[in-house]
């Protein structure tokens, strides 16, 4: 028998909500966390899996600037928005799998990492992102999943800055001048990525072969494994 109190409290301890949001303890351990706009992990809490297991929420979730290793635990649905940032994780499995599913396209997936902890792999993308689906780039990523994902645009950020750390202070206007001094062409591969035609399961096969054009400008091996699921 779970001891619901006490999850609760580990809830209460290790993540900020507003005053207003209520908190409730299913049979199974499982939380929900009803009238609330953000429920945020505590920077403080370094370690490598959530401190509570959810059932449910009202809105976003921010996992972000921590030190987890894994994702096991999140809800399926997040309403609002997801970040899962600068984080050890090696790939997005557990997370959610719709974001912004009840606020329009207010919504995002933010995965954006530091060069010292890169993702290496996007197993676990959302099926749906009622938003902007922000991942950080690098050559070992393979690519081609991306077309699975029902959004409305990816935006690719960089692990290999020094001046952008995914902090919370960072804009995307600052990612964004980063990533034309960095990486000059990346903007053309984000803009296949966005056409309607590399959208769903047809669209992988086109995409690929967009890479594959693309390279050829780029430079042989430019794009590493980015062009594979």
């Amino acid at each position: 028998m779970v001891d619901k109190s006490q999850i609760e409290q580990t809830f209460r301890k290790y993540f900020y909500t507003e005053s207003s949001a209520a908190v409730e303890v299913d049979d199974q351990g499982l939380v929900t966390v009803i009238n609330s706009y953000n429920v945020d992990l505590l920077s403080n809490y370094h370690h490598t899996h959530l401190p509570v297991k959810f059932k449910s929420i009202s809105g976003s979730l921010r996992l972000d600037n921590n030190t987890l290793t894994s994702l096991e635990g999140c809800p399926e649905v997040v309403p609002g928005f997801f970040d899962c940032s600068d984080n050890h994780l090696t790939s997005l499995v557990g997370g959610p799998t719709h974001v912004g599913a009840q606020l329009g396209n207010m919504g995002y997936y933010a995965a954006m990492f530091t060069q010292a902890h890169p993702l290496q792999s996007l197993d676990g993308l959302p099926e749906t992102v009622a938003g902007t689906l922000y991942v950080s780039y690098t050559t070992e990523l393979a690519l081609l999943g991306l077309c699975l994902v029902k959004k409305h645009e990816v935006h690719f950020t960089d692990t290999g800055s020094d001046k952008i750390d995914n902090s919370r202070d960072v804009s995307q206007d600052m990612i964004d001048d980063h990533l034309k001094y960095m990486h000059p062409h990346l903007s053309d591969l984000q803009d296949l990525f966005n056409q309607p035609d590399h959208q769903g399961p047809g669209g992988v096969l086109r995409m690929a072969s967009a890479m594959s054009d693309l390279e050829a400008e780029w430079g042989e091996g430019s794009l590493g494994r980015n062009a594979s699921l």
